[in-house]
């Protein structure tokens, strides 16, 4: 699906929207042709499967929408 450059932007923006509405801070963020790589701050009361599962639904809730 990214291989495309306006669906890679539209995938970064989309993640790193739904990570600042959750407090996800983005020390590195990589849009790959075929998936993601990124290496994020939570917050301390957050696991790492809760911002997995964030980041995942709330991306794929904003493409669909868009």
């Amino acid at each position: 699906m990214m291989r495309k450059e306006k669906y890679a932007l539209a995938v970064k923006q989309a993640i790193v929207d739904v990570g600042t509405r959750h407090g996800i801070h983005f020390v590195e963020l990589a849009v790959m042709p075929d998936h993601v790589h990124a290496a994020v701050s939570c917050p301390p009361t957050m696991s790492q499967s809760k911002a997995l599962n964030l980041l995942k639904g709330g991306t794929a809730y904003k493409l669909f929408l868009e």
